[in-house]
């Protein structure tokens, strides 16, 4: 009897350990991806961390958003080098339907008003962007 025992849990547990990927919380509904049909980008990130459940993944991208919130000082001297010339931040929001990309109203010497979109690290901006819905 006991080697009985022994065997089941000697064969429950290299069953555990050759198991390829880590326990993933339940998925809602939508496409599933095999493990060989991800992107190769993806191979060091953990499956539970790329498919969050949707709650969550709303809340996620809002506190991403809030967090990399650029300042407004930081966003002048980044713009100013992008354009070479000396601007006014007026304001910086959150560009809705995005993640991490924010609309930046700036205003030149000629007080002229610009919006710009651009990336968290103001190093990359589109000029007077038409947003499509």
């Amino acid at each position: 009897m006991n080697k009985l025992l022994l065997s089941i849990f000697t064969a429950t547990i290299i069953f555990a350990s050759e198991s390829m990927m880590p326990p993933m919380p339940p998925s809602v509904g939508g496409e599933k991806k095999t493990e060989s049909s991800m992107p190769k980008e993806c191979a060091e990130v953990p499956p539970m961390i790329i498919f969050l459940p949707p709650p969550l993944e709303e809340a996620y991208y809002q506190c991403k958003n809030a967090l990399h919130l650029p300042k407004k000082d930081d966003a002048k001297s980044k713009i100013d080098k992008l354009l070479g010339e000396n601007i006014e931040v007026e304001s910086i929001k959150i560009a809705t339907g995005f993640s991490e990309v924010y609309m930046i109203d700036v205003i030149n010497k000629k007080k002229k008003k610009t919006t710009l979109m651009c990336n968290k690290n103001i190093d990359r901006c589109v000029e007077n962007p038409k947003i499509l819905r």
